[in-house]
């Protein structure tokens, strides 16, 4: 999920979430009886991690890095943990708990062009060429805890708490050469002349 979603639509950036703290997702195609009539949509529901989804002590880790040798040097850990616990003298009580931190570089480089009246029989005069090179950091940190208390083979009682940080750094540069149709003075497959175009140089630098 992207830009698309950010607003005031219903939509969730998935990626923000650290997804150790999730053990399965449902989906609902269309409302059942016991859900509220409030959309004619179904329903997503990210379960969370619970200790009595296994029999006994589960602790379950993974050691990373991420890196783009071909853009950048740097290399960036990634490192998650999940620890869970039944105990009690009828094993109703049940512990989870999770942590991760996430740090991957993600550089693009665009190319963009727009053409004039473009056909199929003749070739078109390019009115727009663009380079955008951008830079992308991006950090993510999740924790959570969750405790459980079973009261029956059916019914179980929990808390749960979660936190998640995710931090968006781009540094972007774009470099834009604009036409002066008006002005094109030759063009044939292969060239296309044109004079007073306008260069446009843009750096933008973001924090999301």
């Amino acid at each position: 999920a992207g830009a698309a979603t950010r607003g005031t639509n219903r939509g969730l950036e998935i990626d923000k979430v650290s997804t150790n703290s999730i053990e399965s997702i449902d989906v609902v195609k269309s409302p059942t009886p016991d859900m509220d009539a409030d959309a004619i949509g179904g329903a997503i529901n990210l379960r969370t991690r619970s200790a009595f989804d296994r029999p006994k002590r589960d602790i379950q880790y993974s050691l990373g890095v991420n890196s783009f040798p071909k853009r950048t040097e740097e290399t960036y850990p990634s490192v998650s943990i999940v620890y869970s616990d039944i105990f009690g003298p009828e094993q109703r009580i049940g512990l989870v708990l999770t942590g991760s931190y996430n740090r991957r570089s993600a550089p693009r480089f665009v190319f963009r062009t727009d053409w004039l009246n473009p056909t199929l029989d003749r070739p078109a005069v390019m009115s727009t060429f663009q380079i955008t090179d951008d830079d992308i950091r991006l950090d993510r940190t999740g924790i959570g805890a969750k405790i459980s208390y079973k009261l029956n083979d059916s019914t179980t009682l929990f808390v749960n708490s979660m936190y998640n940080g995710f931090e968006d750094l781009m540094r972007q540069r774009k470099q834009w050469i604009r036409a002066n149709t008006a002005a094109v003075s030759e063009f044939n497959d292969n060239i296309t002349q044109f004079s007073n175009g306008q260069i446009e140089y843009e750096m933008e630098a973001r924090t999301r």
